[in-house]
């Protein structure tokens, strides 16, 4: 008895084959020269929606893909309602989405933007051949990589931080949220959410904020998160720089938190003001003040003044108490 991988391997097998058929035919045996203008603008969308959405999901394809899409879509264009049983669409549905989510999210996505911009009405039946179609044909789901967001209080903190890492990494990693100081945690996670359900994140999202207060956003993610996540206080450049080198390279997320504690500790030196202090000599007596200003006045005569000292005098009082420098 066939196990439902075999099952499912055959029957994809099979649908990729009439797929395949239909893309073929919907190319080659279009002869109606009134449709390569419009073939033209349709492939133009096309194109310019995956160059949009390609970075985002990290899916490549070939040209052939976006070439056949183009026909598709003119023939949509020109057909009614599929009749299509619904119930057995639905099931086909549900298996691609656990299947291929990436791939399945990306044509949604795409295919979203073009009916709206082509004025035709999405089907059901759309989103499914797409998905079947790309996968028969080799979509390339490229490395996933760990994502970064940065979320800091003020009108351009976090922009400006990650403006400065993209540029230097010469990669547009990280993603920024300026947030107003009034903010609250339920808003931030909100649009946190936004961005998690909007990007292809099967590695996981590395979130830095500028202060300890937006760790409590988790607390308002909703339970159906679906990739780890790991939120990180005291954003600064150089934080930003050390968490988007290690995503690059590769590391993972969980060695990524674990390291970062150590490789970044606080480093701090304190520093004195350099103030050259005079060169002096002090002259003192135990009979008093008097005598001590009669040796001061023959050392100045003796000591040349290029030498730049100072004769002073002192009596012994002062010098036993140095708080008191009145008498000095």
């Amino acid at each position: 008895m066939l196990n439902k991988k075999t099952v499912w391997e055959e029957a994809q097998r099979s649908m990729g084959e009439e797929i395949e058929t239909l893309f073929d035919r919907l190319i080659f045996d279009n002869h109606d020269s009134s449709s390569s203008q419009m073939l033209l603008l349709i492939a133009h969308q096309v194109r310019e929606e995956y160059y949009r959405l390609e970075k985002r999901f990290n899916i490549q394809f070939n040209g052939n893909c976006l070439y056949a899409l183009s026909h598709y879509l003119i023939h949509r264009s020109r057909q009614a309602q599929s009749t299509i049983n619904n119930e057995k669409a639905r099931q086909l549905e549900d298996f691609l989405v656990q299947k291929f989510p990436l791939l399945y999210r990306f044509c949604e996505a795409i295919l979203g933007a073009l009916t709206l911009k082509l004025d035709i009405e999405p089907q059901r039946i759309d989103l499914l051949l797409l998905v079947l179609w790309f996968h028969k044909n080799g979509a390339i789901s490229q490395q996933q990589v760990t994502r970064a967001i940065i979320l800091a209080h003020g009108y351009a903190t976090a922009s400006s931080i990650a403006n400065v890492a993209n540029r230097l990494l010469k990669s547009q990693l990280f993603e920024s949220f300026d947030m107003p100081l009034d903010v609250t945690p339920e808003a931030i996670a909100n649009q946190v959410m936004a961005y998690i359900e909007s990007h292809a994140l099967a590695s996981g999202l590395i979130i830095l904020v500028d202060m300890g207060s937006l760790n409590a956003i988790h607390r308002h993610f909703n339970r159906r998160l679906s990739t780890p996540m790991a939120i990180i206080n005291n954003v600064s450049t150089g934080m930003a720089m050390y968490v988007g080198e290690r995503i690059l390279q590769g590391v993972m997320l969980e060695d990524i938190v674990r390291e970062i504690g150590d490789d970044l500790a606080v480093e701090h030196q304190l520093y004195y003001p350099q103030t050259d202090k005079p060169r002096a000599i002090l002259t003192t007596c135990a009979t008093g003040l008097g005598a001590a200003a009669n040796l001061s006045a023959l050392l100045k005569a003796s000591i040349p003044e290029a030498l730049g000292i100072d004769i002073v005098a002192c009596d012994v009082e002062t010098l036993a108490d140095p708080r008191d420098g009145s008498r000095c």
